[in-house]
């Protein structure tokens, strides 16, 4: 059975920005993907100083060269991941700019270390890389529209899952009525993302033979994430999302060799690649979480519990 979720409030929601589409459906290999891109950044100003901002931070080498213009933070970036970073930027626009400062860089933070652990699962299993950093940087725009509802309600279903020594999954069905992944899913097809991205989403924490290997490699990325040995790199005086309820290392280390088919002791070496690449996060974390310009009328859905209905 499906599930049909009753965003409430998803209405007040700014529409999403036609660009965000048109970066979700751009092949990095096109020829002109670079000349759409910056005419794009040229409407889209904010993205002009998230792109420049994020060319000088330490995510992407120390360097004593200031990139002071778009077409050169594009090249110091790298063309793929440039996208990818502006495509999140817009997507996550409409929720993010009613978060409080703290609260959107603890979720970018987590993202980004999704996404880069979402990277790593997929070089090693041979599909597309590119794909899984996207994915991980979208996964958590649903914890983004239920903290903008419900503002405290990510320390809520921390505080149970301690509590109760239960798994954030778990809590967060009991709490909002359905997981983080079907609040993006349902968000990514209200604003008619392309189908089988907002499709990914719903089912990203249902783990099983008929998942996707994208699916598998997100749920698991995320879990990896939240991994105290790989949050303590970059969390720092931000703190890390959900940093007291973090998933059973045994488990989570059954699960990733059972995803790439690995013997014991693959996972140390994966958790060893993914602090060094999540060493230098924090910087980037703190430019896409930067807010560039104010929350718009309406911006803000009515507050309350959410409620979904179960249909065919």
């Amino acid at each position: 059975m499906a599930t049909n979720l009753v965003l409430v409030g998803i209405d007040a929601l700014p529409p999403l920005s036609p660009h965000a589409i048109e970066l979700l459906d751009l092949d990095f290999d096109d020829a002109d993907a670079e000349s759409r891109l910056l005419r794009i950044v040229q409407v889209e100003p904010q993205l002009a100083a998230k792109l420049v901002a994020a060319a000088n931070s330490a995510a992407f080498g120390l360097s004593r060269v200031r990139f002071g213009t778009v077409p050169l933070a594009i090249r110091r970036i790298g063309l793929r991941r440039s996208i990818q970073l502006c495509t999140a930027a817009l997507v996550g626009q409409p929720l993010q700019v009613g978060l409080p400062p703290a609260r959107r860089m603890q979720l970018w933070l987590h993202a980004l270390a999704t996404a880069l652990v979402a990277a790593e699962l997929a070089r090693r299993l041979r599909i597309d890389s590119g794909r899984a950093y996207l994915a991980g940087l979208l996964h958590d725009i649903g914890y983004m529209f239920a903290e903008l509802r419900e503002p405290g309600v990510l320390d809520r279903i921390e505080a149970l899952a301690v509590a109760q020594g239960a798994a954030i999954d778990g809590v967060e069905q009991s709490v909002l009525g359905c997981s983080h992944g079907e609040l993006t899913g349902a968000l990514l097809a209200y604003w008619e993302v392309p189908q089988g991205l907002s499709e990914l989403f719903r089912d990203h924490h249902h783990l099983s033979t008929a998942a996707s290997a994208l699916t598998s490699v997100v749920s698991v990325a995320e879990s990896v994430a939240r991994l105290g040995e790989v949050t303590a790199v970059f969390a720092g005086e931000h703190g890390s999302l959900f940093a007291d309820a973090a998933p059973d290392r045994d488990e989570l280390e059954r699960q990733v060799e059972s995803l790439l088919r690995s013997d014991m002791g693959d996972f140390d070496h994966l958790l060893e690649r993914v602090r060094q690449q999540v060493s230098e996060v924090s910087g980037l974390a703190a430019v896409m979480s930067a807010s560039t310009r104010p929350p718009e009328a309406g911006a803000h859905p009515p507050r309350g519990r959410m409620s979904h209905a179960t249909g065919g």
